[in-house]
């Protein structure tokens, strides 16, 4: 049996970004498991396309009738770079609600919405994730 051993980010600095009150950009040191670690473990098959992430909280679209959980996708590359995280602590301490408690994929170098907060299954999947929060429409993107 292999053993998981723990990764930590820290963080590289960032010299500009959108500025919002006392701006829009943070930093800070995340610790947990690599999530190629934990997708080796499960026996991935090769036929691996994409690795989801679900959490617990869930949302509307005014477009499509229901409530939705919270789900995004990372293609089989970002989910098995070293840095890709299931991450358990902030700072050093264990996640804050706020910050995704129990457990936050972290996913560096992209957008903040590929880190699903509250994890609650990652599924792994053959075909493309088309889930209603993965691809949105063009007005919620404000292009109209």
């Amino acid at each position: 049996m292999s053993i998981i051993k723990k990764r930590v980010i820290e963080p590289a600095y960032i010299g500009c970004g959108e500025q919002w009150e006392r701006g829009a950009i943070g930093q800070g040191i995340w610790t947990g498991v690599p999530l190629s670690s934990l997708l080796q473990m499960a026996g991935m098959k090769p036929l691996a396309r994409e690795v989801v992430a679900e959490g617990w909280d869930e949302g509307h679209r005014p477009d499509m009738p229901g409530s939705f959980p919270y789900a995004r996708s990372l293609p089989i590359s970002k989910a098995m770079h070293p840095d890709t995280l299931i991450a358990y602590a902030y700072n050093g301490q264990p996640l804050t609600y706020r910050h995704g408690f129990p457990l936050r994929l972290i996913v560096p170098h992209w957008y903040a919405m590929a880190s699903v907060k509250w994890v609650r299954r990652i599924i792994v999947t053959s075909d493309a994730f088309q889930g209603p929060f993965q691809r949105l429409p063009a007005e919620f993107l404000g292009a109209i």
